[in-house]
């Protein structure tokens, strides 16, 4: 059997016109309009910095004063800062500590991770999602990670569970739509 070559990711663009579309693959790119060029989404340095929200969201071992939990913390940096390893990308995820900022909030220069109970917009099924904002030639200035805990319930454990999902490896996948990626396309 002949197979096709598996596609990891594709650069996250401004807009993607009609023949870039796959309707398999997920995406909240708006369609270029018409003579419109979509731009490669990037950043304009190697190194961006990010913080996590203060107050966490581990309703089974809260953290001290009201703080995130270590556990959880570690986890979170952990499936960040993947990204950084060596062979991986020429990219570096900088973690620059906890911060009162609990969600996103576009172009504040703050790009958070953060946990989302009341007030989730997207559709329930969604489990996270980062949003970019980028100028029109799609330099990033802020990229935002919610994780939707309104609807889904995340573990930190290596057996999540039925039911459950791997925060470790969702902020991994998370982390790859911060630095400027998007969904990979579907190969038939």
């Amino acid at each position: 059997m002949l197979t096709s070559d598996a596609f990891a990711y594709r650069q996250t663009k401004t807009c993607l016109a009609d023949e870039e579309r796959d309707p398999a693959a997920p995406t909240n790119l708006p369609t270029c309009a018409r003579g419109q060029t979509g731009w490669p989404v990037r950043w304009s340095m190697r190194e961006v910095s990010y913080w996590v929200y203060r107050g966490g969201h581990d309703g089974t071992r809260p953290g001290e004063n009201g703080e995130i939990a270590p556990s959880l913390l570690r986890t979170v940096r952990k499936g960040v800062e993947a990204w950084n390893e060596e062979g991986c990308s020429d990219f570096t995820f900088i973690y620059e500590g906890l911060t009162d900022v609990s969600r996103h909030f576009p172009e504040d220069g703050v790009n958070v991770i953060t946990w989302v109970d009341d007030g989730w917009a997207e559709s329930s099924a969604t489990i996270a999602l980062t949003t970019t904002t980028m100028t029109q030639q799609g330099e990033l200035v802020d990229a935002d990670m919610e994780f939707n805990v309104r609807a889904h319930r995340f573990t930190i454990t290596d057996a999540p569970g039925t039911g459950a999902f791997d925060l470790g490896n969702t902020t991994t996948h998370e982390a790859g739509h911060m630095l400027g990626l998007d969904e990979a396309p579907h190969e038939d």
